[in-house]
């Protein structure tokens, strides 16, 4: 088989693997305070040593994925317990294998008048402990600096932490996993009540994307395709 099959099969597999990052994104594009993902890609030669002086043969290859940090449009909801960051920052969150961060603000009380996002974890306070409202209270409100009130009366204040955005670790659709010593409390946070952050995925774009993937695709399989024609002409020759 001609080596340069390998050039068309990395290629195809570059773009398959974009074609379901992209394909996730523009899936995500309603979801709130979903961030999107790129694919990162690494090219490298190769020696095929072919002839006596070794040719190089250029392929591609995933790296991983990085989070888009950049921000979402935010919507008035009317929603009390609809909370958006306006700004850098992300909530806490209390999940079964340990702390996650989001931006999707679309919280809501359990019956026992825990907050908790549309998983059910908790929502964490500033204190580290879980938020819990009076069920039998009235609507709470959210003031600018995350403080939850309910009936006049403070209840706690939600915690947001700032992370660098490469020390983010995708998990789920909505939810971020970082190493402690990676989250610093956001002190100067601001927080819109009764709205929420949309998804910062451009669906048009990502429509055009996947169509431009799926070219690239086809295309990387004509490469082997053809180079399989040519090594069936070669054996045939013989």
């Amino acid at each position: 088989m001609a080596n340069g099959i390998y050039i068309g099969m990395s290629g195809a597999i570059a773009a398959q693997r974009r074609l379901d990052v992209v394909a996730n994104n523009v899936a995500n594009a309603s979801t709130p305070g979903f961030r999107q993902h790129r694919a990162e890609f690494q090219s490298f030669l190769v020696g095929t040593g072919e002839t006596q002086r070794p040719i190089e043969k250029g392929f591609v290859a995933l790296s991983g994925t990085r989070v888009d940090d950049s921000p979402g449009v935010i919507s008035q909801t009317g929603n009390p317990l609809d909370v958006a960051i306006d700004g850098s920052g992300w909530f806490v969150v209390e999940a079964p294998a340990g702390q996650l961060l989001t931006r999707a603000g679309n919280f809501r009380m359990a019956a026992d008048g825990t907050v908790v996002d549309q998983m059910g974890n908790a929502i964490a306070s500033d204190t580290g402990a879980p938020i819990r409202l009076r069920p039998e209270g009235g609507p709470p409100s959210v003031g600018s600096d995350g403080t939850i009130s309910q009936d006049g009366t403070t209840i706690a204040r939600l915690s947001i932490v700032n992370v660098p955005t490469e020390r983010l670790e995708a998990v789920g659709d909505t939810h971020m996993r970082a190493a402690p010593a990676d989250m610093q409390r956001a002190t100067n946070a601001s927080v819109q009540g009764g709205a929420l952050e949309g998804s910062n995925v451009n669906p048009v774009r990502g429509l055009v994307e996947l169509v431009q993937l799926t070219q690239e695709f086809q295309t990387n399989q004509k490469v082997m395709g053809e180079y399989r024609r040519l090594d069936q002409k070669l054996l045939s020759s013989h």
